[in-house]
Order: C-alpha cells, then structure tokens, then sequence
C-alpha cells in the first residue's frame, strides 16, 4: 500500500468517526407552542408533563413559544416570521401544539416553518380538529362539553333553576358562546342559562354575591374581562367562589382546588400527559402516521368532598362512578393499622382470658377429681384396714385364742400326769397349720408376690384357683393373649381389676360361673370379665369404692375402662390398655 492510499484510508477512518460521533451526541429539538404568558398553570402542568415523558430519552432540548394573544393579539403571518426567524439555524425534530389556537397556529404554518417536521396537538375540543390533518401530524382529541356539569349539578340540587355561565370576554371566550347555547338548548324548561361575560370584574362579582335561590354557577374560563383587564383562571374562579352564593361548578382541571363543587372536568393533565408520550415513541423512530390520534372520550365526572359539605349538600346525592376528591378520611382510614392492631390486641387478650377462664375451669375440676379420689382413697384404705382388723379379730384373733386353749390345757395335763391321750396334740396343730395358711393368703391378697416374681399368667391362675376352691365358684380363665412380658404397673393394674371384680362377683352378683378372658388387637391389649349374675341397673345404683379404684387405676394409665350390667343379665367389666405406650417392659 503507497502512501497516496494510506492517506485515503485514514481519511476515510476519521470522516467515519466523526460521522459517528455525530450521530450518537445528536440531541432532538423540541418546539413546544403555548398559549398567553408562561406563569398560566395550565402552560405549567403542558411543561411539567411534556419534562417528566422525555425524561425517558438520554438527552433533549426543549424550547417555549408564547402566542400571547390576550396580551399582545396574534398577527399569524407576522408571529409566523417571527419564529422562523428565531429557529432558523436551529432543525426541529418535533413540534408540540398546546390548546387550539396554537394548533390552529401549526397547521396553517407548520409546513413553512417546519416542513416535514411531526407535530403533536393537545388540549383542543374533538369538534375542532380539522377532518383531513397532514401526514405529519397527529395528537390528542378532547371534549369541552360542560352539558354533563349542568346534569350533575341538578343530581346535587335537585330545586335548580338557574344556571350562571361566568367566562371572560376575550374573543376565544365570547366565540364558544354560540356553541355552549346550542348544547345547553336541551335543558330548555328545566333550568334557564345566563350568560354573564360582558361583566366588568367589579360587576361579575357583585352578581355572583346576590344570585336568586335554586342557582348555580358553571365556571368556563376567565383570560380577560369587559375592561381588557387580565386575569388568570384558577385566581380568578377561586374569588368567584368565595364572593358567590350558590354553588360553582368549573370545567378545567386547573380550577379544582379553587372552590368549585365539581364538574365535568376537562383534564389538561391527561391531554399533555398523552400528547408527550405520543412524541416519545416518534422521536424513538416511530413515523407519525404509526402513531394514530388519541380519543379521549367523555371528560370525567368530579366531585369536591369537602366543597360538598361546605354547602350542606348530602353525600347520597354523588351519582354512581363519580371520581371524589378531597373526601375527609374516615376514622377507620386514618388510623386503620392502630384500629387493626387494637383489634387484634383485643382478640388475643380475648383468648387469653378465655385459656385462662377454661382452665381455671379446668383445674377447679381436676382439683374436685383430686379431692374425691383423695377421699376414696382414703375411703378404700379405711376399709382395708377395718377388713384387715375384722379378718385378725374375728378369725385370726379367735382361732389363736382357741390354740392357745388347747396348750393351756394341755400344759395341765402334763402337770397332772394325764398325756397319754396323743389325738389331744393333733387338734391344735392342724388348727395352726390352717390358720398359717390362711394368714398366708391374707398377705397374698394384700401383696401378690407370685405376680411380681412368676408374672401376671400364674398369679391370675392362682387367684382364681383359690377362689373357685374356697367360694365354689366356676372360673374360665383364658390367659394365652397376655403378652409374655408386661410392666409391672400394667400386670399389677390387671391383677388389682381382676381381684375385685372377681370378688364383687362372689359377694354380689349370686353368679356360679366366671368369664375372665385377655385379648390383644391393633396394638392394645383387652381383660374381659362376664357374669350371668343377677347384675344391677348403673344408672340408678351408685358406684361403689371397687368399682371407682377400678377406673382410678386405668385412667392412671391412660387405658379404657367401661361397665355394662343389665338387671338378670349379669355384668361384663372391660380394662384396655396400649401396647404401644411402654406398657411392654420388653418387646
């Protein structure tokens, strides 16, 4: 490669490189055409919305136009030059057309000054967009019907007569007069509508202040008045409203903090809201003619809470699906998570009292369990006792004195010399021999050794092997489902039940034959004692202290226990107890 060509290739690199810098540090430029002076809130809300889309692109200019025409009047072609020359080394990439003189303003010279450059509109009534617009500009369609204000303002005074349109008497103000007479003709015979633009200042509000009953006032806008005096329309709709007597009814979004009741409110928030992002997605590449007119529809229906109650009107009056503002917050909206969480303190100490009161409950039964079992025991132990002292006075007692007899005796027989009777001796000493086993089974009875060293299979056995000897009393004893260990505090709770059923059975049910039997089933083992006795009614007859030490020492046990007799029937005792429960003392 010569130098001649080394030379061209860097050239061509550098062009390159700038042409790219260019491009990417390219900054759009946009126009934004306003109406009147920039310190009316309607210019301030356009720009504030316009700011807040584009703040969505890197980097933008932003530059404002004032038509002012309240002020200054507008020379269409003289503004015209005017702008053209004060842009001219400045290409714009988009114009915004704020209200309807500034988009009248663009179509009629948007060509001229900024041809082929796309255009947005808002805030402009639907009625006054042209039908065939260029293929460079679209934007937002609104609607200044204020009809429907008059229709909400006969839903809140149901008496209304007469209506009073303020506007200002600036041209824009006095042509749209026409157009409001036309819409309002429908209310003809309902309520009369008059006018008042040609007032000065001083006169519209004195005739505001001395309005007849069943009136209202719907507020359009005020630029001007009779005298050429100036003025901007929420100040001046707020004076308006203090000075009337009848309720004020605005059109702009503007005025809604400025006293009025409400209306059907025309948004310039929504209007340039809309229009911006409009002008986003084509200064992102989108054409125009992609990005179609926005309809906004009808304007929303606005209610002020607070103005509402001012004037004593009902707040049943607000028809369905109108937008309130203002409303005064319930308590409940106000302290909503204080009231939520007095509630939710409230409901725990609720439950809270309720534990406490269920067991307090509870414990008051239990301790009424404690002293009745408390007595029972003691009960049954006085009557251990005084059978224990029966068995040793009466039996025991009486039998050692009659041996004791026999020894006396036959002590005066040796002195005497007279002991060759030798069947003397065998009387006593077969009385003894008895009496050892009889004292042997009284201590069995109070302590069954055999069930603590030979378990509950033998001791049952033996149980009831002395009783059916001693009572002549039949005893089926079925002990094969008995596990072949148990804990000792389940064989001994067996054992027990089965002792004193077994005995009530010999001194109360008149029965000769027995049923013991033990059954095992999911876990649980089961003793099962049957008489044909004569049985007894439970619901009539009281428990005994047996029966009650039954229970006792299943319940102690976490088992079941369950008594059914039937008078000629006999009586079935049932004690249940869980294997599962460490009742095995090895599985």
């Amino acid at each position: 490669m010569n130098l001649v060509q080394r030379q061209i290739l860097i050239f061509a690199m550098s062009f390159l490189v700038l042409a790219d810098r260019s491009w990417a540090q390219k900054i759009p430029n946009i126009l934004v055409l306003h109406l009147q002076s920039p310190q009316l809130p309607a210019n301030i809300i356009a720009s504030k919305s316009i700011e807040q889309a584009m703040a969505s692109l890197s980097k933008y200019q932003i530059y404002d136009e004032y038509l002012d025409e309240n002020r200054l009047g507008i020379n269409y072609p003289r503004t015209a030059d005017s702008i053209q020359r004060k842009y001219a080394g400045q290409k714009m990439d988009l114009v915004f057309a704020i209200g309807r003189e500034a988009m009248n303003f663009m179509l009629q010279y948007g060509d001229q000054i900024w041809p082929s450059v796309p255009k947005v509109f808002c805030v402009v009534d639907a009625s006054w967009v042209p039908p065939n617009l260029p293929l460079d500009v679209t934007g937002v369609e609104g609607s200044y019907d204020m009809a429907p204000g008059i229709d909400l303002a006969i839903k809140l005074q149901p008496d209304l007569r007469h209506v009073f349109y303020i506007g200002g008497s600036s041209p824009r103000e006095l042509n749209i007069i026409p157009a409001k007479q036309q819409e309002f003709n429908r209310f003809s015979g309902k309520v009369d509508v008059t006018y008042l633009n040609q007032l000065t200042w001083r006169q519209l509000l004195h005739r505001v202040s001395q309005l007849p009953d069943h009136s209202a006032v719907l507020f359009a806008t005020y630029y001007r008045d009779a005298t050429g005096e100036l003025f901007i329309t929420p100040e001046a709709c707020r004076m308006v409203s203090a000075a009337s007597n009848a309720p004020v009814y605005g059109t702009l979004d503007t005025v809604l903090d400025s006293g009025v009741i409400g209306g059907s409110i025309f948004s310039i928030t929504a209007s340039t809201r809309t229009a911006a992002s409009l002008g986003v997605r084509i200064l992102r590449g989108e054409p125009v003619s992609h990005v179609p007119i926005d309809q906004r529809g009808a304007n929303e229906i606005v209610v002020n809470w607070s103005v509402l109650k001012k004037w004593g009107i009902p707040e049943k009056r607000i028809p369905a699906g109108v937008r309130v503002i203002n409303r005064e917050p319930t308590i409940w909206e106000q302290h909503k998570q204080l009231i939520l969480l007095a509630i939710l303190a409230f409901i725990i100490q609720t439950c809270l009292i309720i534990v406490l009161l269920l067991e307090k409950r509870r414990r008051l039964r239990s301790d009424r369990k404690v002293k009745l079992l408390t007595t029972r025991v003691i009960n049954i132990s006085e009557e251990e006792r005084r059978h224990i002292a029966r068995e040793l006075h009466d039996d025991i007692g009486q039998r050692l004195s009659l041996i004791s007899s026999h020894i006396d005796l036959l002590h005066t027989q040796q002195k005497a010399g007279n002991l060759g009777e030798e069947h003397n001796l065998k009387e006593p000493l077969a009385e003894l021999n008895t009496l050892i086993l009889d004292i042997h089974e009284l201590s069995h009875s109070l302590h069954p050794s055999k069930l603590e060293h030979l378990g509950l299979k033998i001791a049952l056995a033996e149980l009831c092997r002395q009783l059916s000897s001693k009572h002549n009393l039949q005893i089926d004893l079925r002990t094969d489902q008995i596990p072949a260990t148990l804990n000792s505090d389940i064989s001994l709770c067996f054992y027990r039940i089965a002792q004193e059923a077994l005995n009530n059975v010999i001194r109360h049910s008149g029965a000769n034959s027995v049923l013991l039997a033990f059954s095992r089933h999911n876990g649980r083992v089961q003793m099962k004692i049957s008489d044909s006795g004569r049985g007894f009614d439970i619901a009539s007859a009281p428990l005994g202290l047996g029966l009650t030490a039954m229970e006792e020492r299943v319940r102690i046990l976490d088992g079941n226990f369950a008594l059914a007799s039937v008078p000629g029937e006999g009586t079935t005792i049932t004690a249940d107890l869980a294997l599962d429960r460490t009742l095995l003392a090895n599985a």
